[in-house]
């Protein structure tokens, strides 16, 4: 494939993508918005670090704040929020509300405070932590997902909480004499919906539709499960919560679905599993920002990954650019020639040539790198894992232990039991079955992210995301 051709083709996907996440002028698009990228429960590639300021109307740019109450009593606002700051009038929101408690404040343009709710909590409650994933950036797939273009688009995605680009939180925390408190807690980490009013919902288990032809028919895909944690207060960042390994959820694939812009019709879903969060501020400053707004793009100091496995995503097309996201991952965009070229199915893959303007004649610009798990008796001994020794694709930051072996697994490999015991197999990058190892089956998705404080809905939403402004 000649630099001709890609320069050609990428021109044609700018133009395409842009057209089709332009936003409406008077802020008032959809809570929905789809285009090509990668997504993730999340999700994945996401809203950027060159976002567009000024969404929306903008805000007053006055102080908004609840009314106290006593102990136990959270402080109460209008409009279902409970926020303090001041608005930011700079916000990239592109859906209101933009004034009054529920509108963008703060550094991290949070719609809620988490610490203003915890400052109300009697000594010994839990306090509950709820977030949305602002930004959501691919660090790992610089030419394919993070392509400016798709940045681009998923920047606009972001701007109404659309599809992928929100990514809801909830960590509930043991407290005792008003500070963390080792104990068991609570997790609930799974894609979501604005509703129009500063308020966010997750998805319960019958929202997602039957979409057979696309691979998709279980309609609890999209829904929210619930992990039980065990909190110990003397560590930071993510080792300060843990999930046991027999009852976490990311052994599920889930997908996180793509909207036409202002529309209810779904473009295309995104399948991952094993999601897991790699960098996280758990002091008292990150409780209502991971992250910030300097006005013009986000800060994104967070980190978490998913896996998304090449046959879960191998039929769902992208309209934008008329091929799946994992001919997206492995190829980059295909000219309209070549877009029949598989990827799941290949028997024999290349070595990358140097990327999408190589000239060796391989088309593979990334190869597999991870083995995901098929079978529900496969999910109950291992988990999704990177799997390729050798950092074949030449990735920044690739671990040099992987902690993989040359054998199967044949008993669950629960570090909860057995700290000591691996990740899984290792796996053939290139699929050739060297050293008798399985061709890796999935790719890694690594992203940077900016999280703010959210109000999330007590019941999950047992519909598709509302129009917003209609």
């Amino acid at each position: 494939m000649t630099k001709r051709r890609h320069v050609w083709v990428l021109a044609l996907v700018a133009i395409c993508i842009l057209a089709a996440c332009k936003s409406d002028e008077n802020g008032g698009e959809s809570g929905s918005g789809g285009a090509a990228g990668a997504a993730g429960e999340g999700g994945t590639a996401g809203g950027g670090t060159g976002g567009t300021a000024g969404g929306g109307t903008g805000g007053t740019g006055g102080v908004v704040g609840g009314t106290g109450g006593d102990c136990g009593e959270p402080p109460s606002g209008p409009d279902m929020c409970v926020n303090s700051g001041t608005v930011d009038d700079t916000c990239p929101d592109a859906v209101g509300p933009f004034a009054g408690v529920c509108a963008p404040s703060g550094d991290c343009c949070r719609r809620s405070s988490n610490q203003t709710k915890v400052e109300s909590l009697c000594p010994d409650e839990p306090m509950v932590l709820e977030y949305r994933v602002s930004s959501s950036v691919v660090m790992n797939h610089p030419l394919s997902t993070s392509l400016p273009v798709l940045l681009m688009a998923a920047a606009e995605r972001a701007r109404t909480c659309a599809g992928d680009q929100c990514l809801l939180w909830r960590f509930t925390q043991p407290r005792t004499g008003g500070e963390p408190a080792a104990g068991p807690g609570k997790s609930s980490v799974a894609i979501g919906r604005y509703n129009c009013d500063g308020t966010f919902s997750y998805y319960n288990e019958t929202v997602a539709p039957v979409r057979e032809a696309e691979g998709f028919t279980d309609p609890s895909r999209w829904n929210v499960v619930e992990a039980t944690t065990m909190l110990d207060p003397t560590k930071e960042g993510p080792a300060r919560t843990h999930i046991p390994w027999a009852t976490n959820p990311n052994k599920r694939v889930t997908t996180s679905p793509f909207f036409l812009p202002g529309q209810q019709v779904i473009d295309w879903e995104v399948a991952t599993s094993g999601f897991e969060i790699l960098e996280f501020d758990t002091s008292e400053a990150g409780r209502d920002c991971q992250g910030s707004w300097d006005g013009a793009a986000w800060v994104t100091p967070g980190r978490y990954q998913t896996f998304a496995p090449l046959k879960d995503n191998d039929k769902d097309i992208i309209d934008s650019i008329s091929q799946n996201f994992c001919q997206l991952l492995a190829y980059s965009v295909l000219p309209a020639a070549e877009r029949a070229t598989p990827c799941a199915t290949v028997t024999e893959r290349c070595m990358p040539d140097g990327g999408q303007f190589g000239d060796g004649g391989c088309n593979w610009i990334k190869l597999p790198d991870s083995l995901c798990p098929e079978t529900d008796d496969e999910r109950a001994i291992w988990r999704c894992h990177l799997g390729a020794q050798g950092n074949v694709n030449a990735e920044d930051g690739y671990p040099t232990d992987l902690n993989c072996t040359a054998e199967a697994p044949t008993t669950a490999l629960d570090p909860d039991v057995d700290p000591t015991v691996s990740k899984g197999q290792c796996c053939d990058p290139l699929g050739m079955g060297t050293d008798g190892l399985p061709a890796c089956n999935a790719f890694r998705i690594v992203n940077q992210f900016a999280a703010a404080a959210a109000e999330i809905t007590p019941e999950p939403a047992s519909t598709l995301p509302p129009i917003c402004g209609q």
